[in-house]
């Protein structure tokens, strides 16, 4: 089963200060001004926040789950997801 956007609301409804806005029809959740998580327009790419140090290996070691930022879009530390199903995440 895909990771739905309705599991990460459920998710992140217990955070402190998180909240979620929609800015040019994508959804994205916040914490104050900082993005932490982002959907594409058609739900199949995350992007999300990641620690800078470790985004190398990540790209590297998992090549089918992770993707680079569009260079346009790239922030220091953040990395882009394919819509990936609940067993993924975990593995």
């Amino acid at each position: 089963m895909a990771v739905r956007i309705v599991d990460v609301r459920d998710l992140t409804a217990g955070l402190p200060r998180s909240y979620e806005v929609f800015v040019g029809r994508r959804i994205k959740f916040r914490v104050g001004r900082i993005v932490y998580l982002a959907f594409s327009r058609d739900e199949t790419l995350m992007g999300f926040a990641f620690p800078k140090e470790e985004r190398e290996a990540a790209l590297e070691t998992y090549p089918n789950k992770f993707l680079r930022p569009k260079p346009s879009r790239s922030r220091p530390s953040s990395i882009r997801s394919r819509r990936l199903n609940a067993d993924a995440l975990s593995s």
